[in-house]
């Protein structure tokens, strides 16, 4: 088993594992002034959130955000993007360098389309679509990479 293999085995385990989904929303619910203040914010009974973290109770993902967004922490969403990181084995600039291969490997089929048909309307789906995915390559390689 190689490196990249255990590090996606632990990535997912720990995604998987609910008791650690638990225990992040559980510092969330904390750090937003506990039970009352999670429950009035989210607009659920203080039950409801008692009930999550207990697991009694599923803890949607959109709780999750308002409360990551309330306190300017995001461990949930890290974790999940560190998952889909370990997934395809690289980072933000290696996921954004994957969409542009992927959507200028589109254009050229358009572009056989256009000259074979006459009809513009894949090339026109497909060519912004790319252009957009350089630049936020682009962009992003002169942040630093």
């Amino acid at each position: 088993m190689s490196l990249i293999e255990i590090k996606e085995n632990e990535v997912s385990m720990t995604y998987t594992d609910p008791r650690i989904v638990r225990s992040i929303y559980g510092q969330l619910v904390r750090e937003c002034g506990g039970v009352d203040a999670a429950s009035a914010l989210l607009g659920v009974a203080k039950g409801t959130i008692s009930k999550q973290l207990s697991g009694q109770a599923e803890i949607g993902y959109t709780q999750v955000a308002v409360l990551e967004d309330t306190v300017g922490r995001y461990p949930l969403t890290d974790l999940l993007s560190r998952r889909r990181e370990a997934a395809i084995g690289c980072g933000e600039l290696g996921i954004l360098a994957e969409t542009a291969v992927t959507e200028v490997g589109d254009v050229a089929p358009a572009i056989l389309r256009l000259i074979s048909s006459g009809n513009a309307d894949q090339l026109l789906k497909e060519l912004p679509e790319a252009i957009s995915a350089l630049q936020a390559l682009v962009d992003r390689a002169r942040e630093g990479g």
